[in-house]
């Protein structure tokens, strides 16, 4: 075992709460501080929650439920594209890799499509997009981006979007990585039934995970390091078929 990280407990802070989601257990809190601060605990109606911080000062309640994370990327949908600039780079990733396996014809579905960071690299040379996302106000914004129309825009949870589609390739950027080992494998179990045989995969994520692998041909696999705005960290991709 490695111990990488030490956090230590005080009950002196400095900051304030800046808004929080309004609902009888709050989803997310917006603290501001001047300090660095990754996990706090909150009272609210009498009953004390922990919340881990996930983008600048906000900070998402721990053991988030699917509701939880539509109500916290509600919330900042429309900030979501400056706390994750490195994004772009990694969408440009995903383009240059589709280029080489996946036809301008191909029907695509893009998993957790956000507000359309990647969506909208794809539109332009891939036009047939369908795009699935847990929030709301994210896909509007997507929806914008792309003028993608409703019949291609799914709100759902990846644990159980459906569709009656089936697709020629699929791709995901940074949607996988706040799901439990059993989680991904309902997910892999729901999303690989719903494309073709030869189908192209390109995912782009903060790990690798063995429960898409073991039903594919990988391809190409391997680690990135990236610059973001906390720090330098490894990215994982995939590229596999469906055989």
């Amino acid at each position: 075992m490695k111990v990488n990280r030490v956090y230590q407990y005080s009950d002196e802070f400095t900051g304030k709460l800046a808004s929080y989601d309004k609902r009888k257990k709050p989803s997310w809190i917006q603290f501001e501080s001047d300090i660095k601060i990754q996990f706090l605990r909150a009272d609210h109606e009498g009953v004390q929650y922990w919340y881990r911080r996930y983008f600048q000062d906000y900070f998402l309640i721990l053991n988030a439920t699917p509701n939880d994370y539509a109500s916290y990327y509600d919330e900042i949908a429309h900030s979501y594209d400056t706390m994750v600039p490195q994004n772009v780079q990694l969408a440009d990733f995903i383009i240059e890799k589709m280029h080489t396996l996946i036809a301008k014809n191909a029907h695509i579905l893009e998993l957790s499509a956000g507000t359309g960071i990647l969506s909208k690299k794809i539109v332009p040379e891939w036009s047939n997009l369908t795009i699935t996302d847990i929030s709301p106000k994210c896909l509007e914004i997507a929806k914008t981006e792309t003028h993608l129309s409703d019949e291609n825009i799914i709100v759902a949870d990846v644990l159980k979007f459906n569709t009656e589609k089936k697709f020629d390739a699929i791709v995901e950027l940074m949607g996988l990585d706040y799901f439990s080992d059993d989680e991904i494998e309902k997910i892999a179990n729901n999303v690989l039934s719903k494309i073709h045989k030869n189908g192209v995969l390109v995912f782009v994520d903060r790990h690798h995970y063995s429960s898409f692998e073991k039903r594919l041909k990988v391809l190409e696999k391997g680690f990135f390091d990236m610059e973001t705005p906390t720090g330098k960290f490894p990215y994982a991709y995939m590229i596999a078929i469906k055989e």
